[in-house]
């Protein structure tokens, strides 16, 4: 989508400079400085002035939902200076791994990192590569969590890597399904090619679980994470808690311990 509104853009600085004018210059006027080009032109800044209008209101919506999603598991995160590109990728990570939108501290994304869980079955992995290859229907798949998994190209991506790990899964059987979504995804551009003008297909590279959230929780992102410090104050308290129970843990031991050798 970046792209595409860049070319947009570019397309229409170009035109319209050829006759002195500014790309803010076409809200001045109320577009009315279109008619100083031939029809060609008028025709070409038509066409990339609705593509951006319709950017413009796509980013609007799928915004409100990123914002929506993170700000009910990330409560202190920092929304406003966070880059559309990152609040992508992290949703994709808060569906795939936190369906219920639970609020998560730092020691649960530092778990997470370092053990990402198998979020599905074998059953559902079987069910989830028939769907992406056409064999099942959405009606015959019971958990939702999935089906919202295997409707979503970016969370595709995260259950194919993850599928990848299960060693009762064949690999022809997942080779078949990443040829199905890559024919699929390869219809979709096409039409969107049709429809859009400058439009640029988006190419998801296969990752492992471990990988894609090793790269997505960066440092620089988890200070936009938690910004408000709040977390930090909470993460000091479990901290406490967790030595807490753990000495209670070792009195007990000792005591038993005691206790035998009377």
């Amino acid at each position: 989508m970046e792209k595409q509104q860049k070319n947009a853009e570019e397309t229409i600085t170009n035109i319209v400079a050829q006759k002195g004018y500014k790309f803010k210059d076409i809200k001045r006027t109320k577009g009315m400085m279109l008619q100083n080009f031939d029809s060609k032109q008028q025709d070409i800044l038509k066409q990339n002035i609705k593509t951006l209008s319709m950017i413009d209101e796509t980013k609007k919506i799928v915004t409100t939902q990123y914002n929506n999603v993170l700000s009910k598991t990330f409560p202190d995160m920092d929304v406003d200076n966070t880059p559309v590109k990152e609040k992508e990728r992290l949703y994709t990570a808060v569906v795939y791994y936190n369906p219920e939108l639970k609020a998560l501290t730092k020691r649960d994304l530092e778990q997470l990192k370092n053990d990402p869980p198998m979020q599905f079955t074998t059953q559902e992995h079987e069910q989830g590569l028939a769907y992406l290859t056409g064999s099942l229907n959405a009606d015959e798949i019971k958990n939702n969590d999935l089906l919202r998994v295997l409707k979503n190209t970016g969370t595709q991506q995260l259950f194919i890597g993850e599928v990848g790990q299960d060693t009762n899964i064949s690999t022809k059987k997942l080779e078949q399904a990443k040829q199905a979504m890559q024919q699929n995804k390869q219809q979709q551009d096409n039409y969107r090619k049709e429809k859009m003008t400058g439009y640029r297909a988006v190419n998801y590279r296969e990752t492992k679980p471990s990988d894609y959230l090793n790269k997505l929780l960066s440092d620089a992102l988890m200070v936009l994470l938690y910004s408000n410090g709040q977390d930090q104050q909470q993460d000091g308290q479990d901290d406490l808690e967790y030595e807490l129970e753990k000495k209670k843990r070792h009195n007990r031991k000792k005591g038993r311990h005691s206790s035998i050798h009377r």
